[in-house]
C-alpha cells in the first residue's frame, strides 16, 4: 500500500522512494564491486597460469639471477686488476724460436711443448685453446666458439670464422620482452664453434708432422689429474656462487670435495673427468666430426642439456655448422702490413681506426702527450662508429675500411676541441656489449703465426653446463640487438645485428697479425675485455709503432677507451693529471675505472720474438722455445 505525504513517497513499510533509490544504488555498487573484483581474480589467475606457462621455474631463477647480477661478464671482483709503469722485466720472455703468450701459464708451457716436438703455430694453438678453456672455463671453451687468423711464413694470412651461430629456430623477436633470457638459460645459447675452428686451423695451417690426438693429448691430461685453482678462477667461480649452491649437481668441480655448499678456494685441486672422457672423444676421432654428429655422444648430450634449460637446439643445427675461411683482412700502418680477422668480427673497425692514425705519422714520445692522446680518443670514436655498421651477412666493411671513411674522419679531427655532440659521429645504431673472452699469440721457429681470440660470453657462458660432456654453453645470443628495445642511452638497436637463423652475432674481438718487410711476423696481438678490445689492440699497435715502446710497457701501461655512448673517456689510473685536464679542455668528459682489458702479444725486436702475457691484468704470463 503506498501513501503520499507531501512530495515524498512512503511505502508500507514506511522506506522512501529516495531511501528506496539509495538503497538499489548502494546494492548495484556493492555488486559491480564484486564482479570487479571478481573479474581482477579470474585476470590474475589467467596471468599467473600464463606467466608458469611462458616461464618454468628454471627461468623464475634466470629472471632472479639476471635481476640480482646484471652486469655479469667483465669484473672479476675480488681480483686486484692493475697496471704498471715499472713492470718488473722477469714477465718479458726471450727467444729466437718463437713461444707463446697466454692467460694462463701451464697452457703457454704445454703450447712451447707442442713446438718443441716440431709442431707450427697451428698445432700449439689446439693444445692452449683446449688448455684455456679447460681451466679458465667461465671465459672460453668448446663451449663457445672464435676468431683465428693464421700466417704461414711466405703465404697469404687467412681469418676463421669460428663464432657460433644462431639455432635454425631463432628469429628476429625471440628474445623482446624477455631479453634476460638471452643471458642466462638455454636460449642464450648459440650453436659452438670452437672445435671446428680449430681443427680447420690445425688440418689447413699445422705441420702435418705431429697428429690430432697428440695436441690433445696434454689437455686429457690435465682434465684427469687436475690443477690447483688460481685466484682468478677462484674469484670468476665466487662470483656466481649462490647459482652454483641452487645447481650444485650440474657444477660438481667448483665445489669442495664431498660438499655441495662450500665453493672451491685459491689453491684447492680441481679436475674434470667429464671433459677428460670429451676431449678423447675428440682426440681418438681424428677430426672435429664426433662433436657435430648430431647422433653422436657430444651433440646429443648437448642439445638435451640446452633444450633442458628452455633452449631450442636440434640435429640440423648441428649437421649445418661451419666455419668460414677467408683471406685476412689488410692495411698498411706506418710501413708495416697489417692483417686482422674477417666475418663477423670487428677486424674492419679495427682497420679504419689505423687508416686514421696512419694520416698523423710517427710521434717520438708520444703516449700520454696532449696532442696524440686526444688525437687517439678522437679516433676511438670514429671507430666506435665504424663498429656500429658492422654485423654477419649485411654488415658495411667495404664503406669502413675505405680510403674515404679514413679521410673523412681526419677532416673532423680538430686538435684543440672534440665535437660537439657523439652524434656528430654519425653511428648508424647503438652498438653491442659483449664481455668475457680469451687471447693467444703464438709464433714457431718457422716463423709462422697464430692470433686466436676465444669467447663464451659472459661469466661462464649461459650458466648451462652439460653433466654429461661436461661441456659450459656459450650465450653469445646475447650478442645480437633486439628490435624495438632501445639501450640505455635511447639509441636504436643495429639493423646490421638483428637474429637471424644460422647468423653469427657481431664480435668485438680483433686477433691481429703485422708482418715486417722480410714477411716475418713482426706483431703478433689480440685482448680480451668485450667493446674495449678494439680500442686496446689500436692503442696497443700506436704504441709498438707510432711512439716506439718496448712490447712490456705497451701491456702494462694504462690504457684508455672511449665507444661514443657512454659520451666519457674511461681511463685507468696513473694517466697524468696534466693529460686530463688537457683532455677536459677540449671538451672530453672522463672517469676513472679498474682495468677491464686483457692484452697477450708477441713483438720481434732484434732477430729475437718477445712475448708478454698481461700479468698485471689477469695474472698471464708467456713462455717461449
Amino acid at each position: 500500500m503506498m501513501s503520499f505525504d507531501g512530495y515524498t513517497v512512503v511505502d508500507e513499510k514506511g522506506f522512501t522512494t529516495n531511501h528506496r533509490v539509495k538503497r538499489r544504488q548502494r546494492t548495484n555498487k556493492i555488486f559491480k564491486s564484486s564482479l570487479i573484483t571478481i573479474g581482477a581474480l579470474l585476470l590474475l589467475h589467467m596471468i599467473l597460469t600464463s606467466y608458469q606457462q611462458i616461464f618454468s621455474n628454471e627461468q623464475l631463477n634466470i629472471y632472479k639471477l639476471h635481476r640480482s647480477a646484471p652486469g655479469r661478464g667483465i669484473d672479476l671482483n675480488p681480483l686486484k686488476r692493475y697496471n704498471d709503469l715499472d713492470p718488473d722485466p722477469k714477465h718479458l720472455h726471450k727467444s729466437m724460436y718463437g713461444g707463446v703468450s697466454s692467460d694462463l701459464p701451464i697452457c703457454s708451457e704445454l703450447g712451447v711443448e707442442i713446438l718443441k716436438k716440431g709442431g707450427y703455430a697451428a698445432d700449439a694453438a689446439v693444445t692452449v685453446g683446449l688448455c684455456i678453456g679447460l681451466i679458465n672455463s667461465f671465459n672460453s671453451g668448446i663451449g663457445g666458439g672464435g676468431y683465428i687468423v693464421s700466417k704461414r711464413y711466405e703465404e697469404d694470412p687467412i681469418s676463421i670464422d669460428a663464432r657460433e651461430k644462431a639455432p635454425l629456430g631463432a628469429y628476429k623477436e625471440i628474445f623482446k620482452g624477455k631479453e634476460y633470457l638471452s643471458k642466462v638459460g638455454g636460449l642464450a645459447a648459440g650453436i659452438p664453434g670452437e672445435i671446428k675452428g680449430l681443427y680447420t686451423l690445425f688440418s689447413t695451417q699445422g705441420s702435418g708432422k705431429i697428429t690430432w690426438k697428440e695436441v690433445i693429448d696434454p689437455v686429457i691430461k690435465l682434465a684427469d689429474e687436475g690443477w690447483n685453482v688460481s685466484t682468478v678462477l677462484a674469484a670468476a667461480i665466487a662470483a656466481d656462487q649462490d647459482y652454483f649452491r641452487d645447481h650444485s649437481s650440474y657444477w660438481p668441480f667448483v665445489f669442495k670435495e664431498d660438499s655441495s655448499d662450500d665453493i672451491v678456494q685459491y689453491g684447492d685441486h680441481v679436475r674434470i673427468p667429464e671433459l677428460a672422457n670429451t676431449f678423447r672423444l675428440i682426440a681418438e676421432n681424428g677430426s672435429d666430426a664426433i662433436f657435430y654428429d648430431p647422433e653422436g655422444p657430444i651433440a646429443s648430450n648437448l642439445i638435451k642439456a640446452a633444450n633442458d634449460k628452455g633452449g631450442i637446439f636440434t640435429k640440423q643445427d648441428f649437421l649445418d655448422y661451419n666455419v668460414e675461411v677467408k683471406p685476412a683482412l689488410k692495411t698498411e700502418y706506418l710501413g708495416n702490413d697489417v692483417y686482422t680477422c674477417a666475418g663477423s668480427c670487428s677486424g674492419p673497425a679495427l682497420i679504419s681506426g689505423l687508416n686514421i692514425l696512419n694520416h698523423f705519422g710517427y710521434h717520438q714520445g708520444g703516449d700520454m702527450n696532449s696532442v696524440s692522446t686526444h688525437r687517439l680518443i678522437e679516433t676511438f670514436k670514429w671507430v666506435a662508429s665504424a663498429r656500429s655498421r658492422l654485423g654477419d651477412f649485411n654488415g658495411k666493411v667495404k664503406e669502413v675500411i675505405s680510403k674515404e671513411w679514413a679521410e673523412k674522419a681526419v677532416q673532423q679531427i680538430k686538435e684543440n676541441q672534440t665535437l660537439h655532440s657523439w652524434a656528430d659521429y654519425n653511428p648508424a645504431f647503438e652498438i653491442n656489449d659483449p664481455h668475457g673472452t680469451t687471447h693467444i699469440s703464438i709464433v714457431d721457429q718457422h716463423h709462422n703465426a697464430v692470433s686466436f681470440t676465444s669467447t663464451v660470453n659472459l661469466l661462464f657462458g649461459s650458466l648451462v653446463r652439460d653433466p654429461v660432456t661436461g661441456i659450459i654453453l656459450n650465450n653469445q645470443m646475447d650478442d645480437f640487438s633486439v628490435p624495438g628495445i632501445p639501450n640505455a642511452f635511447g639509441v636504436q638497436p643495429s639493423i646490421y645485428n638483428f637474429v637471424r637463423p644460422g647468423k653469427r652475432p657481431l664480435s668485438a674481438t680483433v686477433p691481429t697479425i703485422v708482418v715486417n718487410e722480410l714477411g716475418k711476423p713482426d706483431l703478433v696481438i689480440g685482448a680480451a675485455g668485450g667493446s674495449r678490445i678494439i680500442t686496446t689492440v689500436l692503442q696497443a699497435i700506436v704504441r709498438i709503432y707510432s711512439y716506439s715502446m718496448p712490447i712490456l710497457e705497451t701491456v702494462s701501461y694504462p690504457r684508455l677507451h672511449h665507444q661514443l655512448l657512454p659520451n666519457y673517456i674511461e681511463h685507468e689510473e696513473h694517466i697524468g693529471n696534466d693529460i686530463i685536464e688537457s683532455l677536459k679542455s677540449k671538451g672530453h668528459k672522463t672517469l676513472l675505472q679498474p682495468p677491464k682489458t686483457v692484452l697477450n702479444a708477441i713483438r720481434r725486436w732484434e732477430a729475437e720474438y718477445h712475448a708478454v702475457s698481461d700479468y698485471w691484468r689477469k695474472r698471464g704470463e708467456s713462455s717461449v722455445v
